[in-house]
């Protein structure tokens, strides 16, 4: 699916007739442009999605210097939110038996205690293909609830998308903590 895609069942929920391409110059083209990329964060921070949560470990190795806030290590580029900082041990994926770290962020730097960390974090995707069908239509259901407002002045409408994405996320999350359970077991 593609950010084209996203769009027209956003603005079929909506019962708005679907865009050629996001950058034509029609109401509902920019509306959708506008705000697919700000939904789309939202939706990957409404639950820790199996798909978006990527792990990195940060080694600053031996001669690594510790300034007055702890130990600086670079954010991953592509990090949206930071879902757990623990020592690095090696171990993998379940935060369950890890040591958790208090940690400090500010701006592309997290300061802690130790130079060696594992990072687990939500990744901010914005190829489509990676998501899951599920998720998907999470995020057409939340932008058409996002615009409807702006798209046709119906607060009946938003309500109404309101219930289906708290139904459709509420699916979605019980079928990704299924997917993480058989994933790392």
């Amino acid at each position: 699916m593609t950010a084209l895609d996203v769009a027209n069942e956003a603005l079929a929920l909506l019962g708005i007739e679907p865009v050629f391409a996001l950058d034509e110059q029609t109401k509902s083209a920019r509306v959708m442009s506008h705000y697919l990329p700000i939904v789309t964060e939202r939706v990957l921070m409404d639950f820790p999605w199996s798909f978006a949560i990527k792990w990195v470990r940060s080694d600053l190795g031996a001669n690594a210097v510790r300034t007055e806030f702890g130990f600086a290590h670079p954010v991953p580029v592509d990090l949206l939110s930071v879902y757990l900082i623990s020592i690095g041990d090696g171990s993998i994926g379940n935060k369950m038996g890890k040591t958790h770290l208090y940690f400090q962020r500010m701006g592309d730097i997290i300061y802690t205690d130790t130079s060696l960390v594992d990072i687990t974090y939500i990744a901010r995707i914005t190829d489509y293909s990676e998501w899951t069908s599920q998720v998907l239509s999470c995020l057409s259901c939340r932008l058409a609830m996002d615009t409807a407002n702006l798209m046709m002045a119906s607060l009946p409408t938003a309500n109404a998308l309101r219930d289906r994405y708290a139904m459709l996320i509420r699916v979605a999350a019980a079928s990704s903590v299924v997917e993480q359970h058989f994933i790392k077991n």
